[in-house]
């Protein structure tokens, strides 16, 4: 084991770890409701506003499994569907990955060190407090993903008694994670790695009859939705809207779990002494072999696997879809970081991490980090009137994010959907429109696929363009995006 540790007293450490806790909350609950609620954020939202049966029938039609969704359901009744308490969910779920992530080092190193730094990471951690603010299913993702891999390694202290407890959690963490990302796969995938690694090297007794038994049951158990999710993924198969992913994906993946292009290439460079010092310092490496090879496989398969069939099948692999893979990720940088034996550097390094970080945090606090659809429909609010035509240019951006923040007003306004275009719905809508005399219309651009540009050029045969209002955010690339524009169109 590692022995190398900057805190002397146990009363310091738990200090400290109470103190990163809190920590985690505040940053994970400051400025909440700062940013507007995103494209994806208002699919959630638009089908949990349903009434029970409508939610469920729409929910199992969607791409991602019903969990998360059926939770947040409750959660409105509950609390109500303001942007502050929708994303609460997102921001406790994420908080309760504290305590596993602590337990999960205990048990690999048992050194306070290293727990202290992963937690430390995690705890300031852009892209995590990012998507811990976010009305989608990653939060949850990532905590029942840690949670099945904390009772999973519970589970292998002593596989070869039968205690119903320890089953019977990994049992339960491990279904309702499949229920609530695809992802969840490669996370089971990672798990039956590491037992088949166990038995080949016959380093713990492995009853594998045993283990097939328990996968058996947590099959058994996705039963119920195991033929919807078959359908959806047929479906998938046909026609999906991810791209084919590059090497530059891989590397966009490492950054998206650095949190900003300056911690990413701070990051890689602890990444580099940690391969230079496997190298050069093998006898302290090999101490921790065994841990090294688990946190591998947990940072790689649920990257690698996904990212390789997407070269084969239908694309399905985005950065943030592997999001349970940037704890290994941490606690590889974490075991580094410990691995520094100079205080200095150390020292230095760490008062670099905390120097970009807060950095990056106060970039993501004072910017527009997500698709900034409350700015629009303010605008539409101060600008629009009763008598102009909103046409929106792709009717999910409306029954989303849009519908959510103009709920309370009765504007004229025409979704486009591929059912309404092409068609004549449409072009019915603008000509009656023209031919009663219509002065204005508003073009909600947000795509600008093909359906969007063809009412570009319907439009432009009756009515000449007045402005255009562009609608800005900032990624997680540091770089400035325009995906929303609002046309204004004048009769001629």
């Amino acid at each position: 084991m590692v022995k190398i540790s900057f805190l002397k007293t146990i009363n310091l450490y738990r200090f400290t770890i109470i103190t990163l806790f809190i920590l985690a909350a505040l940053t994970r609950f400051f400025n909440l409701d700062g940013d507007s609620i995103s494209l994806d954020e208002g699919f959630c939202l638009r089908v949990t506003s349903l009434d029970f049966v409508n939610m469920m029938k729409m929910n199992l039609n969607d791409t991602n499994p019903p969990l998360y969704n059926l939770i947040l359901f409750f959660w409105i009744k509950l609390w109500g569907n303001t942007e502050t308490s929708v994303r609460s969910l997102s921001v406790i779920l994420n908080l309760i990955t504290f305590p596993y992530i602590y337990l999960i080092v205990k048990k690999l190193f048992n050194n306070k060190s290293i727990s202290i730094f992963t937690l430390l990471i995690f705890t300031l951690s852009p892209f995590h407090i990012y998507y811990s603010q976010m009305v989608r299913s990653y939060s949850l993702f990532v905590l029942l993903a840690t949670g099945s891999v904390y009772s999973f390694m519970n589970l292998l202290e002593d596989f070869s008694s039968n205690k119903i407890k320890k089953i019977s959690i990994f049992i339960v963490f491990t279904s309702l994670m499949l229920y609530t990302h695809v992802y969840g796969w490669f996370i089971l995938l990672f798990e039956n790695c590491w037992i088949l690694f166990l038995w080949y090297k016959n380093l713990k007794p492995v009853n594998i009859l045993k283990w097939f038994k328990i996968e058996l049951l947590i099959f058994f158990l996705f039963l119920p939705y195991f033929i919807q999710f078959i359908s959806i993924v047929l479906k998938a198969q046909k026609s999906f809207w991810i791209a084919k992913p590059t090497i530059f994906n891989l590397a966009g993946t490492v950054l998206h779990f650095s949190g900003s292009p300056s911690l990413f290439v701070f990051f890689s460079i602890l990444l580099f002494y940690f391969f230079w010092f496997y190298f050069k310092k093998k006898s302290i490496v090999n101490k921790n072999k065994n841990e090294i090879i688990f946190i591998l496989l947990w940072l790689l398969i649920p990257v690698i696997v996904p990212f390789s069939l997407s070269q084969i099948i239908t694309p399905f692999y985005l950065a943030n879809y592997p999001m349970p893979s940037t704890i290994p990720f941490y606690i590889l940088i974490a075991f580094t970081f410990n691995a520094i034996n100079s205080l200095k550097v150390r020292n230095l390094a760490l008062f670099i991490f905390l120097i970009i970080t807060s950095i990056s945090l106060f970039r993501d606090y004072t910017s527009q980090t997500r698709d900034p659809w409350r700015d629009v429909a303010m605008d539409i609010e101060q600008i629009c009137t009763s008598d102009d035509l909103i046409l929106v240019g792709a009717d999910y951006c409306y029954y989303g994010p849009l519908k959510y923040y103009l709920k309370d007003h009765d504007f004229n306004i025409f979704a486009i959907s591929k059912e309404t275009f092409p068609g004549d719905s449409l072009k019915k809508q603008i000509y009656t429109y023209f031919k009663n005399n219509g002065k204005t219309i508003w073009l909600v651009s947000s795509h600008l696929n093909k359906y969007e540009e063809q009412v570009i050029q319907l439009l432009e045969k009756h009515y000449s363009l007045e402005k255009s209002i562009p609608y800005s955010f900032i990624d997680f690339y540091d770089r400035k995006k325009m995906m929303i524009t609002v046309f204004k169109y004048r009769s001629q």
